[in-house]
């Protein structure tokens, strides 16, 4: 198996080996067994295949790289961001720093309550879904709609039709 090298908090593995040359990994022994057929004849289409499979694995690796080198971290954003709406709450809304510090604090709780509340959401949800009687019922739900008699359509645009006509304005 190829060499994992750590570069920033992300484990890379590399697409060349020091000297230029393939690793030998599983990928390279599946790439060339897979230009072949069984009795031994050549792909032509399948050269091509890897050929692409290979460019976009290394625009990949490139791309990543341009990320980790020039992109800065989630915390770095955040605390930017933070700076600029107190400049902007204090020098455009003419707020004092005190106010402001004040009401950027009481926000990022109420947000952090609201994140937990999703959060909880959706490991409940994951939960119920991941549960074999409630997969096997929205698998068989999602087998009911049928092209040929578009029910659910018709219910759908109906219902909206009666909510729509009859919500007092």
């Amino acid at each position: 198996m190829g060499v994992l090298r750590r570069r920033g908090n992300v484990d890379h593995h590399p697409t060349r080996a020091a000297g230029g040359e393939e690793p030998d990994d599983r990928s390279s022994h599946l790439t060339n067994a897979a230009r072949t057929t069984l009795d031994g004849r050549s792909q032509p289409g399948i050269y091509l295949m890897t050929s692409l499979i290979d460019f976009v694995g290394n625009l990949g690796e490139r791309l990543s790289q341009f990320t980790q080198r020039w992109i800065p971290d989630s915390w770095v954003v955040c605390m930017s961001l933070t700076v600029i709406a107190i400049l902007l709450a204090v020098f455009g809304a003419d707020a004092g720093l005190n106010e402001t510090v004040l009401a950027w604090g009481d926000g990022m709780w109420t947000l952090l309550e609201l994140a937990m509340q999703f959060t909880i959401a959706m490991i409940a949800a994951h939960a119920c879904v991941s549960s074999r009687p409630a997969f096997r019922f929205l698998d068989w739900l999602a087998c009911r709609p049928d092209s040929a008699r578009p029910v659910q359509a018709n219910i759908f645009c109906s219902s909206e039709e009666i909510f729509c006509c009859t919500s007092p304005d």
